[in-house]
């Protein structure tokens, strides 16, 4: 059987996008070869201790290691691979110090003497390491190859010069931009059919390398995206012109890109609603469990509690049937789960604390969704959006920005209404409560001048750095 080792060494093991590249050409080899035994290794998980150069692996206990770690497992199944999978992002045109750490530890594989082999003079192997097949695979933030020519140098000079190939993605970072999925979907397509391709023959076939080899998107739109996406505080980023280094000679271009976002700011506002749902019903229809419970809560708890989470259920049953169900629409009706479950558990609380739990329940929901980077309101507005947000980067931007920004804002409000609320109750003003509501309708206000006023103050920003 063969057997496979699988050397991850991102920092982010499963979850990065060195992760994907591996899965995607692993998926089409085992749909070649799916009896093969696979080690696959996250280094950052494992206590591999630093070489400290003391040469006892070459004297006093030859091919054994002082250091006792993970790393006289993995030495072991360095030894017994048939194929092993070197995968790396590029740091700082290099490895990642934890691959390299357990390359420098690989050293009681070779024995201390020098030879000559092959015109080179290099140290001799205990084992066969030399005739291991070997396959690279690394991602960059860079849109040029040549990024890599330091550190495949090293794994020519590590492996003997037995790199059987290299996927070598330049613009890394897109793998994990969800939006772009379905316009890399093609390079991740090629990727597993260089599995299947080395899974047969050994090796990929011409076209599929030259292809492997290709941008995932033009050049001009990498820029532009790789350099909105830092938000380094008091920096601007550069225009597309400054990156690429180009001089404007007329207002042509300066033209053609304010027509087009001009035109899809357009459509942005005349599709837009309160909280830039674009039209949307489902939003409104929504906030109904919640306006139930906030109503009878505490009072009346077969509406406040059961009559909210049978709204919210019937709310999901019907989007499920002919569009997605939104995270909003979750979380609604796991809170009025839960409530309902400590109604049945006997634990009551009155109209107040009933009424603050939805309040600082709302704003918590509204204001995790954000830390993900999919605010909640994005869930809503997405879809009159689609081909937009696939096919033009400033535009997907801006989208996010605006709609992260609203998304706190409410929920915001949401808590200064609790503690408006909590104020009230406090200076037995409770009858009050009534005209915390008032509040409601000067941030609808705010909501309105502000997905107008962003977008465009954020456009006409971009395009004016763009003709400097």
């Amino acid at each position: 059987m063969e057997k496979i080792l699988i050397l991850n060494g991102s920092p982010k093991g499963k979850n990065g996008n060195t992760a994907k590249l591996i899965d995607q050409f692993m998926r089409g080899y085992q749909m070649i070869k799916s009896n093969s035994h696979i080690d696959y290794v996250e280094l950052y998980k494992k206590n591999i201790k630093n070489c400290i150069g003391c040469f006892n692996c070459w004297s006093k206990t030859p091919g054994k290691c002082i250091h006792q770690d993970d790393m006289d497992t993995l030495l072991q199944q360095y030894e017994d691979a048939d194929l092993v999978i070197w995968a790396t992002p590029l740091y700082h045109y290099g490895m990642t110090s934890i691959l390299k750490t357990f390359v420098e530890r690989t050293l009681p594989v070779n024995k201390p003497y020098i030879i000559k082999n092959e015109g080179k003079f290099t140290h001799p192997q205990r084992c066969e390491i030399s005739r291991k097949k070997n396959i690279l695979i690394s991602n960059c933030g860079f849109p040029e190859h040549h990024n890599f020519d330091v550190m495949t140098q090293s794994f020519k000079k590590i492996t003997n010069d037995c790199i059987d190939e290299s996927i070598l993605c330049i613009m890394g970072e897109l793998l994990s931009v969800e939006q772009l999925d379905g316009r890399i979907q093609w390079y991740m397509d090629v990727l597993k059919k260089a599995g299947e391709e080395y899974a047969q023959n050994g090796q990929f076939n011409l076209d599929t390398r030259n292809i492997l080899h290709q941008p995932l998107v033009p050049v001009e739109d990498f820029i532009e995206i790789a350099n909105l996406s830092w938000e380094a505080e008091g920096e601007t980023p550069p225009s597309l012109d400054e990156a690429m280094n180009e001089k404007i000679s007329s207002n042509t271009k300066h033209k053609k890109v304010e027509s087009n976002m001009e035109n899809k700011m357009v459509k942005y506002l005349q599709n837009s609603s309160v909280l830039g749902i674009n039209g949307e019903k489902w939003m409104s229809i929504s906030f109904i469990p919640w306006m139930l419970s906030w109503l009878f809560i505490g009072g009346s708890n077969i509406l406040g509690v059961w009559g909210a989470l049978l709204l919210s259920v019937v709310i999901v049953a019907i989007k499920m049937k002919s569009r997605e169900v939104t995270y909003f629409e979750k979380m609604s009706v796991l809170y009025f789960s839960v409530l309902g479950l400590l109604e049945i558990l006997g634990i009551s609380f009155s109209s107040t604390v009933g009424t603050l739990l939805n309040y600082f329940a709302i704003a918590l929901i509204w204001g995790v969704s954000v830390l993900d980077r999919k605010p909640l309101t994005a869930d809503y507005s997405k879809h009159r959006f689609k081909k937009d947000i696939e096919g033009d980067i400033i535009f997907f931007k801006i989208f996010i920005k605006t709609n992260e920004i609203l998304t706190l804002f409410w929920s915001g409000m949401f808590i200064i209404q609790g503690g408006l609320f909590i104020l009230l109750k406090q200076l037995n003003l409770v009858k009050l409560s009534p005209l915390i509501y008032i509040l409601i309708f000067v941030a609808l206000k705010f909501t309105l001048w502000f997905s107008s006023w962003y977008p465009r103050h954020i456009i006409s920003g971009h395009v004016g750095a763009s003709n400097k």
